[in-house]
């Protein structure tokens, strides 16, 4: 039999003392479990904030390239072909940006339960 001294004596049940013993133990391994957690998602956060600079980044790029093309062929007329396919690209590429930053606009806050 164990005995808890708080301001007098106590006596505990040995099962009691053996459920509080691993109750703290399971407690102390919630707590260790929800640093890592918490770990995990501030790297998260930082990932998804360097991806949002990233895609901002891209965008400024596709544009600024899409106006210096368009300033080098100021003037020239490019056969049809040529000008559906430069046409194609630059659409293509604003297209896969979009999406790429709808997909990061419409990820949840938080993971789906397990």
């Amino acid at each position: 039999m164990a005995w808890l001294v708080v301001d007098h004596v106590i006596r505990v049940d040995p099962e009691l003392m053996a459920l509080l013993r691993s109750g703290t133990k399971t407690l102390g391994q919630i707590l260790k479990g929800n640093k890592q957690i918490m770990a995990t998602l501030d790297e998260l956060i930082g990932k998804v904030d360097e991806q949002t600079g990233q895609v901002a980044s891209m965008k400024t790029f596709i544009a600024g390239l899409e106006q210096a093309v368009k300033d080098a062929l100021s003037g020239v007329n490019l056969p049809p072909a040529v000008q559906a396919k430069v046409d194609k690209v630059f659409g293509d590429v604003s297209k896969n940006t979009d999406e790429i930053v709808a997909a990061i606009d419409n990820n949840p806050d938080t993971p789906p339960a397990p």
